[in-house]
């Protein structure tokens, strides 16, 4: 009996350990618009927005509302696929921005961003 536990132990020390993740670039394109009509337009700048992780072939477009604080509120998904959407979620969640600016007052904007990884 030892001599089986000793054989499945040195079984698990000897194996191949797994490979970390490569995580390739995730391809962003986003799109705002105020609200309410504007005169003169400053669209919102990112100030924190990491990628989620997405592995292999894979589209996430989110949908929200970019607050006049630069928070994002009410995400939801227009296209999922292949995409962990709670994590997608997540992360679009804590995503901070330079709110868009109309005749200079910040405004609430919605947005639209899509997320690829060919």
């Amino acid at each position: 009996m030892w001599l089986s536990l000793l054989l499945a132990s040195f079984a698990l020390v000897s194996s191949p350990q797994p490979r970390p993740l490569t995580v390739h670039p995730v391809e962003v394109i986003a799109s705002f618009r105020p609200v309410d009509q504007c005169g003169e337009m400053q669209p919102p700048e990112p100030i924190d927005s990491p990628h989620p992780m997405m592995r292999g072939q894979s589209v996430a477009k989110v949908d929200f509302i970019l607050g006049y604080n630069g928070g994002v509120y009410s995400p939801f998904f227009l296209v999922s696929y292949n995409v962990n959407e709670q994590e997608v979620m997540r992360v679009v969640k804590t995503w901070k921005f330079h709110p868009m600016l109309c005749n200079g007052v910040p405004v609430d904007s919605e947005g639209q961003v899509t997320l690829i990884r060919q």
